[in-house]
């Protein structure tokens, strides 16, 4: 049985059949019964199957879709931007400097086109819906909007460079790192600068950095992503697609390509913690 297939099982089972599902599944092969109950899904909704094209690809940052569309004609990329949701078409039409010609597409070809461009960009590994993915330590970063998962990154590269400062005596240095800080980050630096780095990273340059604000904050945010996608590390792919995707294209391979299918002894635990617990301030400082 295929693993989805399994899935959706699963699911039909826990709506369907909360008691005893041995007995629904007698009719199944031994060890596809087993493949089943050992499913770990808590969904009872069937319903996420049934999404739309259009709802599938509101869920993706639109430049994921970029490079796809490039490759086509002119004629072909205005008329699948009339296929995608408003956002993502003004988006995208200003990235590839394409007009929308006037007119109106049906909604049956508006359909067919939005799955043809979805089924390009994920092939024949499109993730599970969110409610299918089985639990993981990781699941409040399922529900973050762009905005938070970049906030997120960035204060992880705050790690980075607490670990760096620690080997910097030059002062001007120092003030001109700070100067780049927000006051939240220059906070939370201080925590790092108190604590224990448990995951070595590599030193930053900061001895030849130009002291440019946009650089210091491009490189921080790959760092943080770097870490972010070891902390994903052995998690199921699916789940790490749907960040991912969340992600703006660039941001996004970069987390794939630092997260490995098995857990890193004594860095993914670690990093994942680090994770959870900077979740939890952040949360707190908006709350605030």
């Amino acid at each position: 049985m295929q693993p989805k297939s399994a899935v959706m099982l699963r699911v039909l089972l826990n709506k369907y059949c909360k008691g005893t599902p041995e007995s629904f599944l007698s009719c199944l092969p031994n060890e596809e019964t087993q493949q089943v109950l050992a499913t770990d899904i808590r969904s009872e909704d069937p319903s996420p199957v049934f999404k739309t094209p259009f709802e599938k690809i509101e869920a993706i940052h639109p430049s994921w879709f970029a490079p796809i569309l490039s490759k086509l004609p002119t004629e072909a990329q205005s008329l699948l931007l009339h296929s995608l949701p408003e956002g993502h078409a003004l988006r995208l039409g200003r990235t590839l400097k394409t007009r929308m010609e006037v007119g109106r597409l049906s909604e049956p070809i508006k359909f067919f086109l939005a799955g043809k461009l979805y089924q390009t960009l994920v092939g024949e590994s499109e993730p599970l819906p969110k409610a299918f993915l089985p639990p993981v330590n990781l699941e409040p970063l399922i529900d973050l909007k762009k905005d938070e998962l970049v906030e997120l990154v960035e204060f992880l590269g705050l790690h980075d460079l607490g670990e760096n400062l620690r080997q910097i005596l030059n002062q001007k240095i120092l003030q001109r790192v700070y100067a780049c800080l927000s006051p939240r980050e220059q906070q939370y630096l201080k925590f790092c600068l108190q604590q224990k780095e448990k995951v070595a990273a590599p030193p930053l340059g900061l001895e030849r950095w130009s002291g440019d604000c946009e650089k210091l904050k491009n490189t921080l945010q790959t760092r943080g992503i770097i870490r972010l996608g070891k902390a994903l590390s052995g998690v199921h792919p699916d789940f790490a697609h749907h960040i991912a995707y969340t992600f703006d294209a660039g941001r996004g391979q970069t987390l794939l390509r630092y997260r490995s299918p098995n857990p890193q002894p004594g860095i993914t635990p670690a990093l994942a913690q680090q994770v959870l617990s900077l979740l939890n301030i952040l949360k707190k400082k908006s709350a605030a």
